[in-house]
């Protein structure tokens, strides 16, 4: 995609990326913070070539952010053995009170019974209700289609959601995704009950990423101080002349 700005000298196209570079840093500052968070989704960004052509065939290319995106790749699922910790195989997402979304496997069961987010928010039924664990319950199993049941028999059946277009989904600061409508009942996953879905960043690659940045950002800032200092020569050059 080419989009048209002013031509400029240089230094502006060396300004142009280290724009761009400060959005990437953030975006692998926070992968890197999160490798380890259950359900967390890799964050990443997009840029495009903005061309200008002057009247006299030059052409300046300058690099402009695009959008910022996260990578809904599966991250690997991980036995734990604990009762509240629930992962889902397959296209879906939790959703918790609120209407938010997560692959966050990790949950835990409230005093008055409610299967809680790590945040605090209740996790929530397939028809958008929360879920009450009876304080009697000798024993809870969670069945692969998500049917909670305890000795006495069938409690209720967690939710599991899908969005088509996940591009239109909002991050929120808490690590939840808001989605603009309704989201659909997900077909064709499977939940597992003591298993935790992991983070889907891989820290090395990061890691590679945030030495790459800084090698860029080295580079630009290296290209501003080039063509500050001739433009300082010229004006030398310039005010010798004019004397």
């Amino acid at each position: 995609m080419v989009s048209s700005v002013p031509i400029q000298r240089s230094a502006t196209v060396a300004l142009s990326l280290q724009e761009t570079l400060w959005p990437l840093l953030e975006a692998t500052a926070a992968n890197l913070a999160n490798s380890t968070t259950s359900g967390f989704k890799r964050v990443f960004t997009e840029t495009i070539e903005a061309k200008q052509y002057s009247r006299q065939g030059g052409e300046v290319s300058y690099v402009t952010l695009s959008t910022v995106n996260h990578d809904f790749t599966p991250g690997s699922i991980r036995q734990t053995g604990n009762a509240y910790d629930i992962a889902i195989s397959g296209d879906g997402f939790f959703q918790v009170e609120g209407g938010k979304l997560t692959q966050n496997s990790h949950f835990s069961l409230s005093v008055d019974g409610r299967i809680l987010a790590p945040t605090g928010e209740a996790l929530l039924n397939d028809g958008g209700g929360e879920i009450t664990i009876p304080a009697d319950s000798k024993f809870v199993t969670i069945s692969e289609d998500g049917t909670i049941s305890n000795h006495n028999g069938v409690i209720g059946k967690i939710g599991v959601f899908t969005v088509q277009d996940k591009k239109t989904l909002k991050y929120g600061k808490d690590g939840y995704f808001i989605p603009q409508n309704q989201p659909d009942v997900a077909t064709n996953v499977s939940i597992h009950q003591g298993f935790v879905m992991e983070s889907n960043v891989n820290p090395i690659e990061e890691t590679i990423r945030l030495i790459e940045i800084q090698r860029r950002y080295e580079q630009a800032e290296k290209l501003l101080k080039e063509s500050y200092e001739l433009a300082t020569d010229v004006v030398n050059v310039s005010s010798r002349s004019a004397v």
